[in-house]
C-alpha cells in the first residue's frame, strides 16, 4: 500500500509563526451500501430517505415532503482515536441544510451548529470540528467536549422552508485528520494483469480502516471480458464480478467482516477471462497490521526446525546403481527435502567387507549421510537384516556400521518388512506370521526376532545412548511378538508401517473380524485404535516403548485395466496431499508415536504411471514437486516448535450432514471383514512452549476425500479456552487463510458453522 496522504495547514498566531502538521486519513470510499447505516429520525414521523449507488458512488436520496425534522447516516466503520477533524466530499445535488453529531466514548451525544451548503457540480469537502462549537449535548458523562475514542458519527439533512424537500447528496469520501500517526488495519500488495488484449492494474487506495482497491482497466482492442476477484472464506468465496466492455476505473471494496481481521493475511485472487478460453490471473494479498505475528505456514528449512517427528524415506543408498539413478544427484534431493522442512529421513546403508573379515560403510553412503546432516536432518539408519548371514558376521558388520557413522547417525532400525523380503521365502509360514489352525507364531517371526534381539543388544553394548529400534513386520505379527516372546529391552521402539491401501488415512485394514486370521484383534478398523492397542501392549510387555512409524504413503498411479486387483489404489495427487496432511495430523497427535515418516520423497522406477510402486513420492521422476510437497513443506513449517496439548480437549458439537453426503461401506470384504469410513469431523490440539499467546487446532473431516460436495459445516467447543478470542484459519492444501466465527461463553471458546471444503486445516487461536 502507498504511504498515506498528508496535508499540511498553516496555523497564524502572533508573533510566531507556527506549523501544525495534520494528516488526512480516508476511512471509507463511500462506494458500498453495506458500510453505512440511516436513521429517518422517526421520534418525528415523516421523513424518508434511502441509500444508494450510482456510478460507485453513494447517494443519500431524502424526502421531507411527508413531514419529519431530519434523517441521519453514519458510517459502520471504528474511528480511531486522535481525531481533529471529520470530513466528507460532497456533490449536493441541489441546496440543503446539514448537522452532524458525535457519539463520545461515555455515550454523550454532542450536536454541531447546521449549515446551508449549496448545489455543485464538483465535489468539495465537509470539516466537521470535534471541539464544536456545540449546539447541544446530552446523556453520557457530562463534559464540555467529547471524550476519545469516538463511538459513532452522524451526518444529518434536516428540513427548512426556503429550501427543496426532496433531494440527493453523493458522497465521495470519508474520513478524518489527526496531528499523530496512525498506523493502517490494513495494507496491501499492488498487482497488474495483461491478457485479452486488456491491460488492468490495482491499487490499493490509503485507507486507515477496512480497505479499498482502485482498478484501472485500458483497453487495447478487443471484445468484452470479465474481471473478477475471489476473497476468501472457509466456505464459498465472495466473488466480484464486473464486465469490461470499455476502458475505465472503477473501486473494490473487499467484504472485510466486522472491519477486518487484522491477524489475518487474504490472499484476494483477481481474474480476466473472456468467452474463448483466454485467462490470467494473479494474487492480491491484503495483510492485517498484527498478521506478521503469525506463521502461515511460509517455508521452513530443516536446520530452522526445532524438533520435529515429521520424517520421509529415501533411497539414496540406491543412487550409485544404473538402474536407481533416479536417486543419483542425492545433493540436489537432499536440498529439496531440507527445503521441504523435514527432520528425519530414513533409508539404508551398503558395507565393503574387508579382507581381515571387518566391515566398513561405503563412501557413497558416508557421503550423502554427511550431507543430510548438513541440512540439519536427522537419519533413521536402516540395517539390513538377511537369514543367510551368521550372528558372528553381523557382529562385526554393526561394529563397522557404529565406528563409520559415529556422530552422525543414532537411530538404527534393525530389518525392514520381514514378510516381504528374506525371511519368509526362506522359512515359509503366512504374511502375518501365524498359523490359525495351530495358533502358533511360525518360524521365519522367532527367527527374525532372535537376530533383531542379538544385534539390537550388540548395539547397545557398544553405543549404550543409540536408539534401536525394530520388529518392522505388519501390525498383528508385531503385536503378537511383543505380547508372546521374548523381545530384548535394548529395543526402543517398534517399527510398523500402517499403509491404508485404499482407504482414507483414518481407516486401517485390521478389525474384530481378523481374530481368526491374525490370533489378534490390534484395531477395529480405526487408524487411532491401533496406536491405542500399541500403547496398551507396551503397557502389558513391562517395557513402555515408542511406536515409530517408518513406512505410511499414498500411491498416486493411473488404472489401466489390468492394476485393479492390486492391494493399492491409485490417488488422485489431490487426495494423496489431503491424506498425508490428515495421517501426519493424528500422528502428531498420538505421545506414544517417536517419529513417522513419509514414503517416499522421489517416485521410483521413473514414476510410471500404471505402477502402483512408481507413484508414492512427493515429487516425480523428473523433480517436479506434487502437491503434497508444498503440502508437507507447509505443515511442518506451521508446526515447528509445536507439540500435542494434552489440556485442549475440543468437542464437536455439531456436524451436520446431508443424507446424500453420509458415507458408507469403503471395502466390502477384506478377509471377511467390511469397512466402513468415518463421517467424523477431528481435531486435535497443540501448543508451542515459546508462544503462551497462541494455540494451534487441526481440524478435518475423517470421510473420503470428495470434491462432489461443495462442504460440510461443524461447530466445536473448546472448554476453558475463552482468552482466545482471535483465530485465523489456514488450509494447509493451499495455504489460503480465512477468518473464524468465535463467540465466548463463561470462558468456553465455540467456533460456530466452521466450513470445511475437503482440504485440512488449522486454526491458530491467539489470546
Amino acid at each position: 500500500m502507498r504511504k498515506l496522504n498528508m496535508i499540511f495547514i498553516l496555523c497564524f498566531t502572533i508573533p510566531v509563526l507556527a506549523f501544525a502538521q495534520l494528516r488526512e486519513y480516508q476511512l471509507d470510499s463511500c462506494a458500498s451500501t453495506k458500510k453505512w447505516g440511516m436513521s429517518l429520525g422517526n421520534e418525528f414521523p415523516g421523513a424518508n430517505g434511502k441509500l444508494t449507488i450510482d456510478a460507485g458512488k453513494l447517494l443519500i436520496n431524502y424526502n421531507f415532503s411527508g413531514g419529519g425534522k431530519y434523517i441521519a447516516i453514519w458510517p459502520k466503520v471504528k474511528l480511531p482515536e486522535h481525531v481533529k477533524e471529520i470530513f466528507l466530499e460532497v456533490v449536493p445535488v441541489q441546496n440543503c441544510r446539514i448537522n452532524y453529531r458525535i457519539v463520545d466514548a461515555t455515550g454523550r451525544v454532542f450536536q454541531g451548529k447546521s449549515q446551508i451548503i449549496k448545489k455543485s457540480a464538483e465535489a468539495f469537502k465537509l470539516n466537521f470540528k470535534t471541539t464544536g462549537s456545540w449546539e447541544s449535548s446530552w446523556g453520557g458523562e457530562k463534559s464540555l467536549q467529547p471524550r476519545q475514542p469516538f463511538k459513532q458519527f452522524f451526518f444529518m439533512i434536516s428540513p427548512q422552508k426556503d429550501l427543496p424537500e426532496t433531494g440527493t447528496i453523493k458522497l465521495e469520501s470519508f474520513g478524518i485528520t489527526s496531528d499523530v500517526e496512525i498506523p493502517a488495519s490494513f495494507s496491501g500488495t499492488d498487482a497488474k494483469l495483461e491478457t485479452c488484449n486488456w491491460q488492468v492494474s490495482a491499487e490499493w487506495v490509503p485507507s486507515l480502516e477496512g480497505a479499498l482497491l482502485k482498478v484501472t482497466a485500458n483497453k487495447k482492442a478487443s471484445d468484452p471480458v470479465m474481471f473478477s476477484i475471489n476473497f476468501p472464506r472457509a466456505g464459498r468465496d465472495d466473488v466480484f464480478r464486473h464486465q469490461l466492455i470499455n476502458s475505465e476505473t472503477f473501486f473494490y471494496s473487499p467484504p472485510l467482516t466486522d472491519g477486518g481481521n487484522v491477524y489475518n493475511r487474504y490472499n484476494l485472487i483477481m481474474k480476466l477471462s473472456d468467452d474463448k478460453g483466454n485467462q490470467a490471473q494473479t494474487l492480491l494479498t491484503l495483510s492485517g497490521n498484527k498478521s506478521a505475528s503469525i506463521n502461515f505456514g511460509a517455508p521452513t528449512a530443516s536446520k530452522d526446525i526445532k524438533s520435529s517427528k515429521i520424517g520421509v524415506c529415501t533411497h539414496l543408498s540406491y543412487g550409485r546403481m544404473p538402474h536407481w539413478k533416479f536417486w543419483a544427484p542425492y545433493r540436489e534431493l537432499i536440498d529439496g527435502i531440507a527445503e521441504c522442512g523435514y527432520k528425519w529421513i530414513r533409508d539404508g546403508y551398503y558395507m565393503d567387507k574387508l579382507d581381515d573379515g571387518s566391515f566398513k560403510v561405503k563412501e557413497w553412503d558416508i557421503n550423502w549421510i554427511k550431507y543430510a546432516r548438513s541440512k540439519g536432518l536427522d537419519i533413521i539408519l536402516v540395517i539390513a537384516l538377511r537369514p543367510e548371514r551368521s550372528l558372528e558376521e553381523y557382529a562385526k558388520y554393526i561394529e563397522g556400521t557404529l565406528k563409520d557413522t559415529e556422530g552422525l547417525v543414532n537411530v538404527f532400525e534393525l530389518g525392514n518388512e520381514p514378510h516381504n523380503f528374506h525371511w519368509k521365502k526362506k522359512f515359509g509360514g503366512a504374511w502375518n506370521g501365524y498359523d490359525p489352525k495351530t495358533g502358533e507364531i511360525d518360524q521365519w517371526v522367532t527367527e527374525h526376532l532372535k537376530m533383531t534381539n542379538f544385534i539390537a543388544d550388540h548395539i547397545k553394548k557398544l553405543r549404550p545412548d543409540a536408539t534401536v529400534i525394530g520388529l518392522g513386520a505388519c501390525s498383528p505379527t508385531n503385536q503378537l511378538i511383543l505380547s508372546k516372546c521374548e523381545v530384548s529391552n535394548n529395543i526402543d521402539g517398534i517399527a510398523d508401517h500402517p499403509y491404508t491401501y485404499s482407504m482414507p488415512p483414518e481407516r486401517i485394514p485390521f478389525g474384530k473380524g481378523h481374530l481368526k486370521r491374525d490370533g489378534i484383534i490390534v484395531a477395529d478398523g480405526s487408524y487411532n485404535s491401533l496406536i491405542e492397542s500399541y500403547s496398551n501392549v507396551f503397557k502389558k510387555s513391562g517395557k513402555i516403548r515408542s511406536l515409530w512409524i517408518t513406512e505410511f504413503g499414498f500411491s498416486s498411479f493411473w488404472f489401466n485395466g489390468s492394476n485393479e486387483n492390486n492391494m493399492y489404489a491409485g490417488f488422485t495427487e489431490e487426495a494423496q496431499a489431503v491424506y498425508v496432511i490428515r495421517r501426519y495430523f493424528m500422528d502428531l497427535a498420538h505421545p506414544v508415536i517417536a517419529t513417522t515418516c513419509l514414503y517416499d520423497y522421489l517416485d521410483d522406477y521413473g514414476s510410471k504411471e500404471y505402477n502402483p510402486e512408481a507413484n508414492f513420492g512427493t515429487i516425480r521422476a523428473d523433480h517436479s514437486r506434487k502437491p503434497v510437497y508444498y503440502a508437507v513443506q507447509r505443515l511442518n513449517s506451521l508446526f515447528n516448535g509445536y507439540n500435542y496439548d494434552v489440556t485442549v480437549k475440543a468437542e464437536v458439537i455439531s456436524q451436520p450432514l446431508h443424507r446424500s453426503c453420509v458415507q458408507g461401506i469403503l471395502v466390502k470384504d477384506w478377509d471377511e471383514s467390511s469397512f466402513s469410513n468415518s463421517n467424523d469431523i477431528m481435531t486435535a490440539a497443540f501448543n508451542n512452549p515459546d508462544k503462551s499467546n497462541t494455540k494451534m487446532l487441526a481440524v478435518w473431516s475423517a470421510q473420503a476425500y470428495s470434491r462432489q460436495f461443495n462442504n460440510r459445516v461443524c461447530s466445536l467447543k473448546i472448554p476453558g479456552m475463552g482468552e482466545y478470542k482471535n483465530a485465523v484459519a489456514i488450509d494447509v492444501i493451499t495455504g489460503r487463510s480465512y477468518d473464524v466465527n468465535i463467540k465466548v461463553e463463561a470462558n468456553d471458546l465455540f467456533i460456530e458453522n466452521l466450513s470445511i471444503k475437503g482440504n485440512p486445516m488449522v486454526i491458530k487461536l491467539i489470546k
